[in-house]
């Protein structure tokens, strides 16, 4: 929502990433630039380690049994399989 709102300048993107997203980092500046260098580089190495992801994907295996034929249990088994593939 933030990312792709043209009505909001970076600045202000890079200052709701920092705050929101991410742990506050001293060390970057606030400027309209380091809003695309953090976005890029900081979530990257955040969201996008394949390692991590896999792990989670794995979850499927270990998830609880339905313990009755009911049709909202039967939706949420339904549901949590497919999110993960």
């Amino acid at each position: 929502m933030i990312h792709t709102n043209e009505r909001i300048p970076s600045i202000q993107k890079f200052q709701y990433l920092v705050i929101s997203a991410m742990q506050p980092r001293s060390s970057i500046e606030l400027t309209a630039r380091n809003y695309k260098v953090t976005r890029r580089e900081l979530l990257k190495k955040r969201y996008d380690d394949l390692r991590a992801i896999k792990k989670k994907h794995m979850s499927v295996f270990t998830m609880s049994k339905i313990d009755k034929e009911a049709a909202n249990a039967i939706r949420s088994l339904v549901d949590y399989v497919l999110r993960h593939l």
